[in-house]
């Protein structure tokens, strides 16, 4: 995407936000695309693109209704992105506790689907997050695998770790930021 159709994107989601509604469409068609791609990826291992779509329609319907909520100086599609993240956790969470498909299988259809440009470019995203949460303090990292894996003791729960949480992701976007920065 370029930087010119960001920052469009940008102003349509801030328009929305003050309850323009004719940035409505823009902003739809600017987000779907790069939303489904996104949760295509994401849920590939573990889900079809029938289910794919479905969850990019509650992601942005969520964005939609959170309009409002956009802080115009943060980027709109990392804000969209990070609530179809959520969205995917949500859906690979609930196909796990339906116990739809077991893991080897998942795994081997996901091996067989993936094809060598996603594997580049996945492999890239992973080493550009592994450089990033090196820079983070190792009680920060725990907080975070902790968050992710849902995997919190009696110490850990509650609102000190949602707390935790909160600041360990914002020094991740920190790092992330500046390391995107210098590429």
């Amino acid at each position: 995407m370029s930087e010119h159709a960001l920052r469009e994107l940008d102003q349509a989601m801030a328009r929305l936000g003050d309850g323009d509604r004719s940035a409505f469409d823009d902003v739809f068609r600017t987000l779907w695309p790069r939303v489904l791609a996104f949760c295509t990826h994401v849920l590939s291992i573990r889900a079809g693109h029938a289910e794919a779509e479905d969850v990019v329609q509650r992601a942005l319907l969520k964005v939609f209704e959170r309009a409002s909520q956009y802080d115009p100086s943060k980027p709109a599609v990392a804000w969209a992105l990070a609530i179809a993240g959520w969205e995917c956790r949500t859906a690979l969470q609930a196909k796990r506790r339906r116990k739809e498909e077991p893991d080897e299988i998942l795994l081997q259809q996901a091996d067989a689907r993936t094809l060598p440009e996603e594997c580049s470019v996945h492999m890239d995203l992973l080493s550009s997050l592994q450089v990033a949460m090196a820079d983070l303090s190792s009680s920060d990292q725990a907080t975070l695998a902790a968050a992710f894996e849902q995997q919190s003791d009696e110490a850990a729960s509650g609102a000190s770790f949602r707390k935790r949480k909160q600041r360990a992701i914002e020094r991740l976007r920190q790092t992330w930021r500046r390391l995107c920065e210098h590429e």
